[in-house]
């Protein structure tokens, strides 16, 4: 990674690190259990000497909120990335490390997207749920398992029945991404149930110094995003589960770390 301005190149973890500290402390100052606020689509369009991170509406959610993905790499890269740091909105630790990696230093190697949540009204009353009472990690079209309005896991009416989990989709169609990140809270682990890339699991382990666990839902867990994106994309995805309320320690490197995995070990 390197800043543009200065066309310096750095070790990237190093050169990121102090960027991604001081952006995080922002961030916690100013968006923890907070409603995410994002700023209004630049379209910028990069180019193949100095580019600038371009910010896309994914779409609005139902009570109207929009939502956003932030490019944050080069988008000249061979390889897409992609890290969705919230879909439970009273989960909100990804929201915060999503949304440092998004205020510091430009990712080079990588074409990186964060999109620190897809549940800005869920963020916004910090409850679960999307505005329709609906898990939407259970939402998703693959092994989508109809379940009641009174569970906490209401699946919706049909698959992609909410404007959060089809606009999500489209993007991830889009894009095409390599790898996808999905964090999530509080059962503190890398998901090990049906990895379908290794080399991404091994990776965020040794980075975020998470164990490994298998997260079966008690039994499997249906209509996920990344059940959806490993059965249906040709990239590999992978949730994350951090602790119910990390340690400023944890989340002061969680950004650095999540990159590096991404960028690969150097």
């Amino acid at each position: 990674m390197s800043h543009q301005r200065g066309r310096t190149t750095q070790h990237p973890a190093t050169a990121i690190a102090g960027v991604l500290l001081a952006a995080l402390a922002v961030v916690l100052a100013t968006t923890a259990g907070t409603p995410v606020t994002a700023a209004a689509p630049t379209g910028a369009t990069p180019s193949a000497d100095v580019w600038q991170p371009r910010t896309v509406l994914l779409g609005r959610s139902v009570q109207g909120r929009g939502f956003y993905a932030y490019q944050v790499g080069d988008p000249q890269a061979s390889e897409t990335m992609v890290i969705l740091g919230q879909m439970h909105g009273d989960e909100h630790a990804g929201v915060d490390i999503t949304q440092a990696i998004r205020h510091g230093a430009q990712v080079q190697g990588i074409n990186l997207w964060v999109v620190p949540t897809i549940n800005p009204d869920g963020n916004a009353g910090h409850v679960r749920r999307n505005a329709h009472g609906v898990d939407l990690n259970r939402n998703w079209s693959w092994s989508w398992k109809s379940s009641g309005r009174s569970s906490a896991y209401y699946s919706g009416p049909k698959p992609f029945s909410e404007p959060e989990t089809r606009e999500l989709a489209a993007f991830l169609r889009y894009v095409k991404p390599h790898w996808v990140v999905s964090l999530h809270q509080p059962l503190y682990g890398v998901d090990s149930n049906g990895v379908k890339s290794l080399t991404l699991y091994r990776h965020l382990i040794d980075e975020l110094g998470l164990p490994a666990k298998p997260l079966r839902c008690e039994g499997v867990c249906h209509g996920t995003m990344t059940g959806w994106f490993n059965h249906t994309q040709s990239g590999a995805g992978i949730t994350v589960e951090l602790a119910r309320t990390p340690s400023q320690s944890f989340l002061q490197r969680a950004p650095t770390a999540l990159v590096t995995a991404l960028l690969g070990h150097y």
